[in-house]
């Protein structure tokens, strides 16, 4: 009888021992928000330094490193590097027709600063210190370039790259898999996760495809959710585990009949609709995790302007999986701890919060700032040594400041 039940139990799918990933429901329309001194201990705001020499347009990327920030501008095609006081250390600027990228690798202490020109069809990288010191210069192979979302560092050399099963209009489904998430040791393929098979997987290929790596390490490891399905996965280099399945309303998520369909002319005759429509949830991104918060922000095929209802312009989250509540960064409202000034503006919203250890940073405007003190001039009086320097000295075309929010236990 023993033997009977052990060769049932080989029988049995190992996906009945598996535990089943946890599902979390989420309406960003009913997030929270609240007082910032409700979700914060301290507001701190730190202007970055303006001359002639560091004066930029707007951030594209920032990174917050243990001793600077770090800012791509796109508008002047440069790199930024300013002290955590915001005192300006240096740049690199890049002509016109470069593509600009820039990632922090946590365990080297370095900037790695990817470079792609389209008219030479050349891609490289160069590697700096966490102050802007240039440490070397590397080449890339285009192949290990093209097609790929993200190159985030996951240390000693070490790199999870984004890669995608996107099907081209006009092309036909490949029955073959695509994996999603590679593992690159320097510029050898160490290991690959994520497989799609475009055959079985047409409607998700074909509306998006594409996976988002955030580009926050954290132990060794990066998180990252599959496009239109929203499977998180923690991934380092040896695996790529699901944690949690995000499920939203059925009005901002492509139905299942539509992403696993194998109709292909099916799923093209929806796909205007959805790319037009702006409350679809094409992708997370931008994922961290702090205690028992995890913070995502979600992103669209097309965005709601400034002009838009308070309730629809919500785009970062924070959903605390203890007490399942969920709270949106753009609703959290200033108060006596921000001097009633802005915590973020439209450029954080598109560009996502960044986040490191207990803190949270945005950007607000010079121009935002200004116009909000106006506003608030009578109701708070006393500011921040900081805070009054910036509104003597400086003007509206002043460069952005850095907003530091550090979070409650």
């Amino acid at each position: 009888m023993k033997i009977i039940i052990f060769y049932l139990l080989l029988l049995i799918p190992s996906a009945f021992y598996a535990q089943e990933i946890q599902k979390i429901r989420i309406d960003p329309s009913l997030a929270y928000g609240g007082r910032v001194s409700d979700y914060f201990e301290t507001v701190e705001f730190i202007p970055l330094e303006t001359t002639k020499e560091s004066l930029f347009g707007d951030r594209d990327q920032m990174i917050v490193t243990d001793s600077s920030f770090v800012i791509s501008d796109f508008d002047t095609k440069s790199i930024l590097f300013f002290t955590l006081k915001g005192k300006f250390l240096g740049k690199k600027s890049f002509p016109k027709n470069k593509y600009l990228n820039i990632q922090e690798d946590i365990l080297s202490k370095k900037i790695i600063l990817r470079i792609y020109d389209p008219e030479a069809y050349k891609a490289e990288a160069e590697h700096y210190s966490f102050t802007g010191r240039l440490l070397a210069k590397t080449s890339i192979k285009m192949k290990d370039f093209l097609g790929t979302t993200a190159w985030v560092p996951l240390g000693n050399d070490y790199y999870a790259v984004g890669r995608n099963c996107y099907i081209e209009p006009g092309k036909k489904p490949r029955d073959s898999a695509f994996n999603l998430i590679e593992i690159y040791h320097r510029d050898v393929l160490y290991n690959s996760f994520l497989p799609v098979n475009q055959l079985k997987k047409m409607g998700l290929c074909r509306i998006n495809g594409f996976i988002d790596i955030s580009k926050r390490t954290q132990q060794g490891s990066v998180f990252a959710a599959t496009p239109l399905e929203h499977v998180i996965y923690k991934i380092n280099k040896d695996s790529a585990t699901p944690i949690y399945k995000m499920l939203f309303p059925a009005d901002r998520a492509v139905s299942d009949s539509i992403l696993y369909s194998v109709n292909l002319k099916r799923i093209d005759s929806t796909i205007k609709k959805l790319q037009d429509d702006p409350n679809l949830i094409t992708n997370l991104s931008n994922i961290f995790f702090h205690n028992n918060l995890l913070f995502f922000r979600i992103n669209a095929n097309v965005y709601f302007s400034t002009t838009s209802s308070e309730s629809a312009a919500q785009y970062n989250f924070f959903y605390d999986t203890a007490s399942r509540k969920l709270s949106s960064l753009e609703r959290i409202k200033p108060d006596e701890l921000s001097y009633f000034l802005p915590l973020s503006d439209f450029t954080t919203s598109m560009k996502g919060f960044e986040y490191d250890g207990d803190f949270v940073y945005s950007t607000v405007s010079a121009l935002n700032m200004f116009a909000q003190r106006k506003a608030t001039k009578e109701r708070v009086s006393k500011l921040s040594s900081g805070l009054e320097k910036f509104f003597n000295m400086e003007n509206r075309k002043s460069n952005l400041i850095i907003v530091k929010m550090k979070l409650k236990e």
